[in-house]
């Protein structure tokens, strides 16, 4: 049987979606392997991640995962870090071929995190480190610019950005979804033109974010957990660019929606493992009274709306903290430590924070979770946040509120 009447017997079936390469494709392939060896860049392990990633509709957690097997262990060859980084290129273009843009966008972030791991072997250094991660980070950029050239005007119309999300994940949740996607991909944006002193382009990548969230109601009800990561580059993006005003609107909005979601005996929204189906089902939970999900205590949101008010936006922060409370809502997270098995969900080097203690009204200094570490991690020495940032928004399941006052915006904590 050919492998174009095989996968069409597989599409006929509903088992799958593939593509059929013929030799102007593979060439393309071996052309994009360059000197490396298309053996090595297209591996059984590699097609096994392309195939998984392609053929299916994968969330965002699954790209995470997925991408997460083709990073090398910390003392492999350097080669093995270049393969990686032409495999997350890769991936990211056959993502762009299918029109799954933002897909392609998170392949990117995955990229970033090769990177940082790769700083972390010995005897590398600080200028080929820091060489490596900005080209990632300037990769990173591409990706969201090629995903804004596409569909910019989408950004500000949220009927289109809706149809635009509509594509990937279950109406109920695929617009704000897709808001806190691109919220913290314009964020991420922002910083590395910061870092790199752009001033112009990191003033136009605030604007549009600000002019974003006026737009999309979306971009103020945070669908589960895993978006709280979105908060501290957001926050620092619009503050630090002079929109507060857009700052405080969106940790209002947030507090509320998240409030709401733990309010009485509702469930909570979900965890950041947690499946489409069941971001569903308990956002409407109280509503149309389904599902059966036990109330969640511990929330990484709560962590970060505290924390980010605490930092960005202390004018509010009084409120924020008593709702909260409120609601009996427990702020905790996870937190990496400087390690590159911190950067993949389910690495070893984390630690869990559990109630995180927020005072009931503002003050000047530092909280104890600010200085957990001691120092910034490894890649931020050599990058700056949004190589770190990048990481946090790849996983979504933990949190660096220690790298929350180093941000630019940050109001002067001692």
């Amino acid at each position: 049987m050919s492998a174009k009447l095989f996968a069409e017997k597989l599409k006929s079936a509903s088992r799958g979606q593939f593509e059929v390469w013929n030799i102007d494709r593979l060439i393309e392939l071996v052309d994009t392997a360059d000197s490396v060896g298309f053996a090595a860049v297209i591996s059984k392990q590699f097609l096994g991640v392309v195939a998984r990633c392609l053929g299916l509709e994968p969330t965002a957690r699954d790209v995470e995962r997925w991408t997460g097997e083709l990073i090398p262990a910390l003392h492999a060859p350097a080669k093995a870090y270049d393969l990686s980084t032409l495999q997350m290129g890769l991936l990211g273009s056959l993502f762009r071929d299918q029109g799954k843009s933002i897909h392609a966008c998170l392949a990117s972030l995955a990229n970033v995190r090769v990177a940082a791991s790769w700083c972390h072997r010995t005897r590398v250094s600080v200028k080929k480190a820091t060489h490596r991660l900005n080209s990632a980070l300037d990769h990173m950029v591409s990706s969201i610019d090629s995903f804004l050239d596409s569909h910019h005007d989408a950004l500000t119309d949220s009927d289109a950005l809706f149809d635009l999300s509509a594509r990937s994940v279950g109406a109920t949740v695929a617009y704000p979804t897709a808001c806190c996607q691109l919220m913290e991909l314009l964020a991420l944006k922002f910083l590395h033109h910061h870092q790199m002193g752009e001033v112009t382009s990191a003033q136009a990548t605030a604007a549009l974010l600000s002019t974003m969230i006026k737009a999309n109601p979306g971009c103020l009800r945070p669908p589960s957990e895993r978006h709280a990561s979105s908060l501290p580059p957001v926050l620092s993006a619009l503050v630090s660019s002079g929109y507060t005003e857009t700052a405080q609107r969106l940790v209002h909005g947030w507090t509320v929606w998240v409030c709401d979601a733990w309010d009485a005996d509702r469930p909570g929204l979900a965890g950041p493992y947690a499946s489409p189906g069941e971001i569903a089902e308990r956002i409407l939970a109280a509503d149309l009274e389904i599902g059966d999900h036990a109330r969640r205590q511990s929330s990484q949101l709560a962590a970060a709306l505290a924390d980010c008010a605490y930092v960005f936006v202390p004018s509010i922060y009084d409120d924020v903290v008593n709702d909260i409370a409120a609601v009996r809502l427990t702020p905790s997270l996870i937190f990496p430590k400087d390690h590159p098995n911190a950067y993949i969900v389910g690495g070893r080097q984390t630690q869990a924070f559990i109630n995180l203690e927020f005072p009931d009204t503002v003050g000047s200094g530092l909280l104890p979770h600010h200085t957990s570490l001691g120092h910034p991690r490894t890649p931020e020495k050599v990058a700056g946040p949004a190589a770190v940032l990048a990481i946090t928004a790849l996983c979504g399941d933990r949190l660096m509120p220690d790298c929350t006052p180093r941000l630019p915006g940050a109001r002067s904590l001692k």
